[in-house]
């Protein structure tokens, strides 16, 4: 069937007028994404009505909207466009001005015209037209809660300039693949900015803004995708930060018609997770929870005989660790027996210990993160060999009636 055939049967369901410089502000703010994960392949667009239409990308470590004049013929649903066809709706654009786009639900099918050319392509595959990229940015009435900051949007781009100008001064290694994560703190009529590189032998870069505040709050983000977003929105103007509740899950920055959403994070479970859970599953382990936050302290695997709590510790110096741990024991009094126990058991224990905390005994192996393949082999083996040792210690601390 003749590509004009079926865009005159597309225009029956829906189709959207793109200027190019609206195409080019959405694919500005998609170079932040470079790397990311997730959905980052493709943009989603839809109508919001009132002759408007949002974009949004979403990514493992930030999400971005941008609302963009739209057309009564605007689609509904949420229509995913890939970066490739991305490209070639700029190139019809630049040459006429604009472009329309529509879909052939019979052949699933994205068509776009411009003057006298056609371009068609397949709909993307592994879409989701539940992506809720109208509510992902939610205003709340009550503001309970809620801190927020408003600033001259030229800060954030000097901030910006600086992060990048320091980020070229590093080199990227294995062991610190992720460059500095930056924290924020909210005070009053301020805003203070930390990003700490002193990983690479570099001091941190810290500065305050001025600001219209409301509330305060502190939280670190990943701060490499932010500032490479903000570089793409446009200067001048206000920007404002906003922060919900008092242990935050995430960070959204708007301008007056774009929007950026970081997660609040954890920065070392962030920088290790996945060399952990490599490790971890190559020992024949699994996640226990597969839904976790990028704010978590611990994460838990299981194989078939044990459960291993993995708490990545914080090193201002020295190497990173992780401190592997199993319950052996619930006690709830902590008796002189009870102590004298736990002694005579940690003497002969190989590089594991026993830790009383919250009524509870854990066998506890720390390991450095450096070599984290070989580390957790050995933390799980002297775990093993410890859980073997105090087998029973359960029991015994029953008898003296110091176990619940």
């Amino acid at each position: 069937m003749m590509l004009q055939t079926l865009f005159q049967e597309g225009l029956e369901k829906w189709s959207m007028t793109i200027s190019l410089t609206q195409i080019n502000r959405v694919l500005a703010l998609k170079t932040a994404f470079a790397g990311s994960v997730k959905s980052a392949d493709r943009v989603w667009v839809k109508s919001l009505g009132h002759a408007t239409r949002r974009w949004f990308v979403s990514g493992s470590m930030i999400h971005s909207w941008l609302d963009a004049a739209g057309d009564s013929t605007d689609p509904w649903q949420p229509v995913a466009l890939t970066d490739t066809f991305l490209q070639s709706l700029a190139s019809l654009a630049a040459a006429y001005g604009d472009v329309t786009v529509t879909h052939h639900a019979g052949e699933n099918v994205l068509i776009a015209r411009s003057g006298d050319e056609y371009v068609c392509a397949d709909y993307p595959v592994g879409n989701h037209e539940d992506e809720e990229i109208e509510t992902f940015f939610e205003v709340r009435d009550d503001n309970e809660g809620r801190c927020t900051a408003v600033l001259k949007a030229d800060m954030l781009h000097r901030v910006a300039e600086s992060y990048f100008n320091s980020f070229s001064d590093i080199t990227l290694d294995q062991e610190n693949s992720m460059p500095a994560f930056t924290s924020f703190q909210i005070g009053d009529m301020w805003v203070q900015h930390t990003s700490d590189w002193s990983r690479w032998g570099a001091s941190p870069v810290s500065g305050t803004m001025r600001a219209e505040t409301l509330g305060e709050t502190s939280l670190v983000i990943h701060g490499f995708y932010l500032w490479r977003a903000i570089r793409a929105t446009p200067r001048g103007g206000e920007i404002t930060l906003i922060v919900d509740g008092a242990e935050p899950e995430w960070m959204y920055v708007t301008g007056d018609d774009w929007g950026i959403c970081v997660p609040a994070v954890y920065e070392p479970f962030v920088r290790f997770f996945a060399p952990l859970v490599n490790s971890f599953t190559e020992c024949g382990f699994q996640l226990s929870d597969e839904d976790i936050s990028h704010s978590n302290h611990q994460i838990s695997f299981s194989s078939n005989d044990i459960t291993i709590a993995a708490q990545i510790l914080d090193a201002i110096e020295g190497p990173d660790i992780v401190r592997l741990s199993v319950p052996i024991a619930r006690s709830t009094s902590l008796t002189e027996t009870t102590m004298l126990e736990v002694l005579s058991l940690n003497a002969e224990l190989i590089n594991a210990k026993l830790v009383l905390q919250e009524g509870n005994i854990y066998a506890v192996v720390d390991v450095p993160l450096l070599q984290a393949k070989e580390s957790v082999v050995e933390g799980i083996a002297f775990l093993h060999a410890a859980v073997a040792r105090c087998s029973g210690l359960d029991e015994f601390l029953g008898l003296l009636g110091t176990a619940s």
